[in-house]
C-alpha cells in the first residue's frame, strides 16, 4: 500500500473540485435549457400569458400550461443551486491551491535534503566498490 505525501492529496482535491466546478456549470447549462423550454412552451400554446414577476403563466384546462411552468421554476432552481455549486467548489479549490503553495515552499528544502543524502549515499558506494576491487 501507497502513502499520499501531502501535496499528491492536495492535487487530487483540487482536480476533484475542479470536476465539481465543471458539474456546477452543467447544472447551470441544463437550468437555461428547462428555462427556455419553459417559457417557448407557454409562449407557444398561450400567445398572451400573464406576468408574475419575471415568469410568463397562464392558467388554462391544458396540462401544458402546468408543464410550463414547472420547467420555467424548476430551470430558476437549478441554474441558481448550480451557480452556488460553482462557488462552493471554486472557494474549496483556491483553498486546496493556497495549502498546495504552503506545502511547496517547504519541499524543496526536503527534497534538497533527499538529494544531498542520496548523493553522498552514492559517494560512500564508490568508494567502498574501489576499495573492494583494489583488495581483489
Amino acid at each position: 500500500m501507497r502513502t499520499m505525501s501531502i501535496s499528491e492529496y492536495l492535487h487530487e482535491n483540487a482536480a476533484e473540485s475542479r470536476h465539481k466546478e465543471a458539474v456546477g456549470f452543467s447544472l447551470v447549462v441544463l437550468g437555461m435549457i428547462l428555462i427556455v423550454g419553459g417559457l417557448l412552451i407557454t409562449l407557444v400554446t398561450v400567445g398572451n400569458p400573464d406576468w408574475f414577476l419575471f415568469i410568463p403563466w397562464k392558467q388554462t384546462s391544458n396540462p401544458t400550461s402546468l408543464i410550463s411552468l414547472f420547467m420555467t421554476l424548476s430551470g430558476f432552481v437549478i441554474t441558481f443551486a448550480g451557480a452556488i455549486y460553482i462557488i462552493f467548489a471554486s472557494s474549496q479549490r483556491s483553498g486546496y491551491l493556497s495549502s498546495l503553495k504552503k506545502a511547496s515552499e517547504y519541499a524543496p528544502e526536503r527534497e534538497g535534503e533527499t538529494f544531498e543524502q542520496r548523493l553522498q549515499d552514492l559517494k560512500e558506494k564508490i568508494v567502498s566498490l574501489q576499495q573492494s576491487s583494489e583488495t581483489e
